[in-house]
């Protein structure tokens, strides 16, 4: 029984090593995986920001163009978009 552990040591040991590798692989890819939901979630927020400041861009030229129009009426010079 002892003999034949003594010529399977270095089958487990190389295992071992490679299983250790494999592991710090893994550990890797979670990080990595961690940085880019960090950087989704980030670039969401940013796209969010993005879009409430174009609708309130677009209202607020709306509401310039309604006040554009009104005043060329009562002043007698035509608007043309």
């Amino acid at each position: 029984m002892e003999q034949n552990q003594l010529q399977l040591q270095p089958l487990f040991d190389y295992l071992d090593e490679k299983f250790t590798d494999i592991d710090g692989k893994f550990k890797k890819i979670e990080t990595d995986i961690g940085e880019v939901k960090t950087t989704v979630a980030n670039l969401a927020g940013q796209v969010y920001a993005f879009q409430q400041e174009m609708t309130i861009n677009t209202m607020k030229a709306i509401r310039m163009e309604h006040w554009i129009i009104e005043a060329s009426k009562k002043i007698g010079i035509p608007y043309n978009v």
